[in-house]
């Protein structure tokens, strides 16, 4: 096998393995998990590595978002800069 051919199987098993983790697989890949959990040592060591950095993303929370009026308030800042080039470029954004 080449390269390119175990990059390609451990991107699919990965798929795999997320997917039943996050609860979306299919009845097919909910069974081939099982199947391959079952008897196969190293798909074990691959699912509890993916785990360890799935978990994290799994019980992290979203970053607040900007408020809606961030933009306008950036553009009417920009266009209250002097517009000889004289001014320092430093303005305060509120």
């Amino acid at each position: 096998m080449t390269e390119a051919h175990d990059n390609a199987a451990n991107m699919d098993l990965d798929l795999l393995i997320t997917n039943v983790q996050r609860k979306q697989a299919t009845p097919e890949e909910q069974a081939r998990y099982e199947d391959l959990f079952e008897r196969d040592a190293s798909f074990r060591e691959r699912v509890a590595e993916v785990k360890r950095w799935l978990d994290p993303l799994e019980n992290a929370t979203a970053a607040p978002l900007p408020r809606d009026t961030l933009l306008k308030n950036l553009l009417d800042e920009i266009d209250q800069l002097p517009q000889d080039g004289s001014g320092s470029g430093e303005t305060e954004i509120s």
